[in-house]
């Protein structure tokens, strides 16, 4: 049941994103201050991906707000609050210390008003699996961003990974 809430409420949120993207007289057009917003957005979050976060190389607590939230279609593993995401991670870590993740964002989108984004991307997961045997896994994510003093930071971090829908 949480899992569907939680979907419902991601799927709301990526709506009205959108919604405000093709707010009159703006289109989704990539040109001038819209085109840099999502250009930057997309360079944060793969600046992101591209460190990813392994037990070598804990999450950088400065990608989030401070009321940011995660979580998994999957799963039941939940945070709000920075500070609770960071908690969440180091027990990650605890349990497997082979768990990492890296990712891409595919697709950016941005707000009429450049101060909220949406981003959809793919990654790979490492982690133990049965038996003691470290495995790789595909993933796929959605991340809700809002502009702070002119940098993006996550508000919402979901993963999607086993969520039915179409691939990347």
């Amino acid at each position: 049941m949480l899992h569907h809430v939680l979907v419902v409420v991601v799927v709301g949120c990526v709506c009205a994103l959108l919604s405000a993207c093709a707010a009159p007289g703006r289109g989704v057009a990539d040109d001038g201050a819209l085109g840099e917003a999502r250009a930057a957005l997309l360079a944060t979050d793969a600046r992101w991906g591209e460190a990813g976060f392994s037990n070598e190389r804990r999450w950088p607590r400065s990608f989030w707000t401070d009321d940011a939230a995660m979580g998994s279609v999957a799963h039941d593993g939940q945070a709000f609050g920075a500070e609770a995401l960071v908690e969440l991670l180091d027990g990650v870590w605890e349990r497997d210390p082979a768990f990492k993740l890296v990712w891409r964002p595919t697709h950016a989108w941005v707000s009429a008003d450049g101060l909220t984004g949406c981003t959809v991307g793919v990654g790979t997961r490492t982690r133990t699996g049965p038996g003691g045997k470290v495995i790789s896994e595909a993933v796929r994510y959605t991340g809700v961003w809002r502009r702070e003093g002119g940098e993006w930071r996550c508000v919402l971090d979901l993963d999607m990974t086993g969520a039915s829908g179409g691939g990347e």
